[in-house]
């Protein structure tokens, strides 16, 4: 019978160089400290924790980018490969536990060396991996293994309440934790994703409306981080002109966007409510 933790790794190397990857924006701070954590001789596992939508994942797959590129001399010839942990954790629903537990400490042991990327460990925490000892027998074979390193994501709930305090983990374990990027790299970040948006839409989407769309973003209840935040706004604000034909999108259709998730009226909003009364027979 087939491991399911094999039926369910994809090779992000490979992807990286076929360009299917996210491109990275900032974050140069942080990938330092994440290729050297990887390339160290000890405690070369590395759980990124952070808020939803902070771009946990995307420092993943830039990471991804710059290995499939650059020899790195601790990481030549080390694959990184992905763990599709949606699809996984279903199988931790159908298995017992602990025959779950074995087969998954056996099939990484047997891995070659590699870096073994746990995209929200957090989904396995949640399921019926809480227990301290589980834990450790999932960790087991990265720590008996120096060739076998661990990159995973989390929340910081999910660290404080699973990984914080537990001794023999954090002997092993490196953890990042993620802020939100400033304003100016979320723009950044905006301007990179502005050509799929435009192709999408067919519309035009100015760097004001990108930088106002990061100021925006800020005032919705949401409860995605930024950059993510401010991504999804410029994206509905997006939708919303595509709705009504537009050929750009303006300000003022970011402002409508934030007044509906929001429900209380921006000026820009109230401003256009007032103008709709004044026309009013």
């Amino acid at each position: 019978m087939p491991d399911p933790l094999r039926l369910h790794f994809t090779d992000l190397l490979s992807e990286a160089r076929q360009g299917r990857l996210r491109t990275m924006v900032g974050r140069e701070t942080e990938l330092g400290q994440l290729l050297r954590t990887l390339g160290r001789r000890v405690k070369n596992n590395l759980l990124i924790a952070g808020p939803p939508g902070v771009g946990k994942t995307a420092l993943i797959e830039g990471t991804a980018a710059v290995l499939s590129r650059e020899i790195l001399p601790t990481l030549r010839t080390v694959p990184m490969i992905r763990l599709d942990t949606a699809q996984f954790a279903s199988v931790l629903r159908q298995t017992p536990a602990l025959s779950l537990l074995g087969r998954i400490r056996r099939a990484l042991a047997s891995l070659p060396p590699a870096v073994v990327v746990i995209d929200e460990f957090g989904a396995l925490l949640n399921e019926r991996l809480a227990d301290p000892w589980d834990l450790e027998e999932i960790f087991a074979p990265f720590f008996r293994r120096r060739d076998l390193r661990l990159l995973g994501t989390l929340t910081d709930e999910e660290h404080r309440t699973s990984i914080q305090g537990h001794s023999r983990i954090e002997k092993y374990v490196e953890v990042l934790h993620l802020a939100e990027p400033p304003s100016d790299v979320c723009v950044q970040i905006l301007t990179r994703a502005a050509p799929l948006l435009q192709a999408r839409y067919r519309l035009t989407v100015s760097q004001d409306v990108l930088r106002r769309a990061v100021e925006l973003a800020r005032q919705l209840p949401s409860g995605r981080a930024m950059p993510d935040r401010a991504l999804q706004l410029a994206d509905e604000a997006c939708a919303l002109c595509a709705v009504h034909g537009k050929a750009s999108m303006s300000e003022e259709d970011l402002h409508t966007v934030v007044s509906e998730r929001s429900g209380m009226p921006t000026r820009s909003a109230a401003r256009q409510d007032r103008r709709r009364l004044r026309q009013l027979p």
